[in-house]
Formats: structure tokens, sequence, C-alpha cells
């Protein structure tokens, strides 16, 4: 598998892409909860993570740019939607104590970890020559959170939804990458682990799209690997690079 063109830049997604969560999510509200003495159950959580988080994206992607004017406007639509995820599983008491340990704990880099190839494929990549940009759907931090997880020096722009305005598969979030960094869609490639979001969506504004599929699950027809190193084989780079 190759790509078409001549790529100059690779974007990437972030979570599920490049880093995952250490623990997982759902560990963030059991141990919020449990030391309120209130004990929950992890499926329980994942289905109200769910259903929250079902209507704020859409297959069209979001627009809220009237909560992304500055940190504090947007951390109070991450607080509506922590409330209402909470309200869900029931919790009642010490709500917004919950919520505010929950929202300094997703923006903690301690609770991520790098893929393991991660940084060794960005810098190959960087080395060979292409552009590195991250575009994700993520919270204000996320630029902070490249630069503490090491990754900063391989990657010139960081674009997250929190600071656009516009989650993926929106076309306003890839405009966004277009203009802070000069790129052209047709030179660019997309890396991503949701169909719709990074394959679809990217692809509909003019990028080469990819799918990573660590599992190897092969839900959906399309171009995927299954490692980042695997870019090294689609990109075509010489040996020793």
């Amino acid at each position: 598998m190759s790509v078409d063109g001549h790529i100059r830049w690779v974007f990437f997604d972030f979570a599920g892409t490049l880093a995952f969560n250490d623990p997982p999510r759902v560990w963030h509200y059991l141990r919020a909860c449990a030391r309120r003495g209130m004990f929950l159950n992890r499926r329980d959580i994942w289905a109200a993570l769910n259903a929250v988080w079902d209507t704020v994206d859409s297959e069209s992607g979001v627009a809220h740019p009237e909560v992304s004017k500055d940190q504090a406007s947007y951390d109070g639509f991450r607080a509506g939607l922590e409330a209402q995820i909470l309200e869900r599983l029931g919790i009642d008491r010490d709500r917004e104590a919950i919520i505010q340990e929950l929202l300094v704990i997703q923006d903690n880099p301690q609770v991520y970890t790098l893929y393991p190839e991660a940084r060794a494929a960005s810098a190959r990549l960087r080395d060979a020559g292409y552009q590195l940009g991250i575009v994700s759907n993520f919270t204000w931090a996320l630029p902070d959170l490249v630069t503490a997880l090491g990754l900063a020096p391989y990657v010139s722009t960081v674009i997250t939804s929190a600071r656009v305005g516009y989650r993926k598969p929106h076309p306003k979030i890839f405009e966004a990458a277009m203009m802070a960094t000069g790129a052209d869609p047709k030179e660019s490639l997309f890396v991503g682990d949701s169909f719709e979001a990074d394959v679809a969506g990217a692809a509909s504004y003019g990028f080469q799209s990819l799918l990573v599929d660590r599992r190897l699950t092969g839900r959906h027809q399309c171009p995927s690997i299954r490692f980042l190193t695997d870019l090294y084989h689609v990109l075509s780079l010489p040996e020793g690079i």
C-alpha cells in the first residue's frame, strides 16, 4: 500500500492514534466517586459517557465557536457535559467537586501514555523531510500535553477542537490546520483511529487518509495501518532514513 502523489505534510489525530488514556477514562469516575463513598460500575460509566458524547458529536461535525472564545468558556462547556454524565450515573452529591476533579485529571499528562512507536515514527518522518501536525477533538490543554509527552520537537502545529470551535469531521477544523501551516490538502496525509472523524472527514476536505486499526478489526473498507511505523512503507521511505 502506498499513497498517491507527493506528500509533504502528515497530520495525526491524538488520542487513540499517538497516545492513549492510562488508566482508562472510566477509572477517573470510579476513583473520584469512590473517594466520596459512591461506588459505580464500569459498564454504567461507559454507557453514560457514550450517551452524552453522542449528543455532542455528529456525522458532519459539531460547531461550538461560542464556547471556544477562551479556556474558561470551554471548560464551562466541559463541566456541563460532565454534569450530564454524573446525572445519568445517579450522582446527586458533591457533584461540583467531582466535576472539577475530572476536568483537572483529564488535562494531566500523567494519565496519557504514548503508543510505543509514536515517538520513533514521528522522529523518522521528520528526519525524512515531512512536516508533522496534530489535529484532534480534544481539550484546550492539548498543546501542553504534546509538549509534556515529548512530541513537540517533531510537530510543527497542534490544532485542538477546543480552541478552533469545530470538531472533526467538520471541515472548519481541517481548514484551520491548513491556515496554520500553509499546507495543501492534496499534499497532505491524515492518520487517525476514527473512520468518521479522521478518515472520512479528512478525505472530504481533500486529504489522503489512513485508518489506524491496531486491533485489526477490519470494520471499515479503507486504507489502514496497524502501527505508525507502517507509515514508512506507505510513504516508501528509503532504508536507513
